[in-house]
């Protein structure tokens, strides 16, 4: 009877480790992108970039205005195993980088 038990615990905690690996790998691909996307690369690029990264089953969204200095990608995906599966758990990364030349454009440059 104690059995059951122990491997459920065993499997969600296993699950857990591998969602917190997961995240990583997503923080590193919207950290990517956005170095990307302040370099002014294309979309394609960016996006490419991301999934390379995170893996092809992510979702990337490119964020900020043309008259901002700042671009933002968000990375999101399942979670692997029984978390994202049973429990529809969605794992989120956010990145934002200044673009290039934005510093000059501000005259705050030295």
């Amino acid at each position: 009877m104690l059995l059951p038990a122990l491997v459920l615990l065993l499997a969600v905690l296993l699950a857990s480790a591998a969602a917190g690996m997961t995240l990583i790998r997503y923080e590193e691909a919207a950290r990517a992108s956005a170095r990307a996307a302040a370099r002014g690369e294309s979309a394609a690029v960016i996006r490419s970039t991301a999934l390379h990264v995170a893996g092809e089953d992510a979702a990337v969204r490119l964020g900020g205005d043309a008259g901002t200095a700042t671009v933002t990608v968000t990375v999101t995906g399942p979670a692997p195993g029984i978390l994202g599966t049973w429990g529809g758990w969605e794992l989120r990364a956010d990145a934002s980088a200044e673009t290039e030349g934005a510093g000059a454009a501000g005259g705050n440059g030295g």
